[in-house]
Order: structure tokens, then sequence, then C-alpha cells
């Protein structure tokens, strides 16, 4: 059973409020990186989105990640393993975008 979605509701904190939100998925594929080394991925949007927007990740292997270099066509994915002892095999890692 769907839910049914009426109203988004954004609290006011100085921020500029829009009046639509973008929500978009897109999955992307790291280089491998060896031990203790960070792979970078720039990831774009085929067209740009309001600013500012949330990126959530949700990497396939035991790793942490971070953003740099955030526009409004894309971003820098920088992934490094958890543990300094290993490496990246490399692989996809699922985006959620909310603008």
């Amino acid at each position: 059973m769907g839910i049914a979605y009426h109203t988004i509701h954004a609290p006011d904190a100085g921020l500029n409020l829009f009046d639509r939100v973008t929500i978009g998925t897109i999955t992307a594929v790291y280089p491998s990186a060896a031990t203790s080394v960070t792979s970078t991925l720039a990831v774009t949007w085929s067209e740009p989105v309001a600013t500012p927007y949330t990126v959530i990740l949700s990497p396939i292997e035991d790793c942490t990640y971070f953003i740099t270099n955030k526009t409004t066509v894309g971003f820098t994915l920088n992934v490094s393993p958890r543990l300094a002892a290993n490496a990246l095999a490399g692989g996809s890692v699922e985006i959620l975008l909310l603008a």
C-alpha cells in the first residue's frame, strides 16, 4: 500500500526555501585503491540542481567517504578504506540527491 504525500515542510532556519524538491538517484563506480589510499570520483548531474543540496551515499564495502568540490552540476566523491591496513576493491555506490 502506497503512502500519500501531500506537503513537504522545511522549517525556517534562515535558508532559502524553494517551491519544489528535487530527488534523484544514480549509481557511480569508484576505482580500486591500494592500502590506505583514497579513491576519488567526479560525480556529475545531467542538469544543474539548486543549492544547497544533500547527498546520501550507500557504498558496498567497508569504507568511509566524504564529499568535496560540491557545485550545482556535481561533486567529488572521496572513498577511503575504514581500516588503514585495508585496500579498496572498487565498486559501486548508490547516491541519493535531495535538493
